[in-house]
């Protein structure tokens, strides 16, 4: 028996061995994946989410702002018309 456990304990090292090297290589490949489309995310000028973002918050501000001048705009041109009939 005691030959039969050695084996086993043998044969469970090197599984688990096996195991951490598999961990070791998806580690390394995820990375690789990563940096590859950084890579080509950068090389065709893609814009990043952060800037996409912020940028989309600039033009709603700026949208809102547009609309409340524009109001404003209006309401004097029509003070300007009143004025000129009389």
């Amino acid at each position: 028996m005691s030959k039969n456990t050695h084996i086993i304990e043998d044969i469970a090292r090197v599984a688990g061995g096996a195991m951490n090297i598999l961990g070791g290589v998806q580690k390394h490949v995820r990375d690789d994946i990563k940096t590859r489309v950084e890579d080509i995310a950068t090389d065709i000028e893609l814009v990043p989410r952060e800037e996409h973002e912020r940028l989309e918050t600039l033009v709603s501000s700026l949208f809102e702002e547009n609309k409340t001048l524009k109001e404003r705009l209006d309401a004097l041109e029509k003070t300007v018309k009143v004025k000129k009939k009389k």
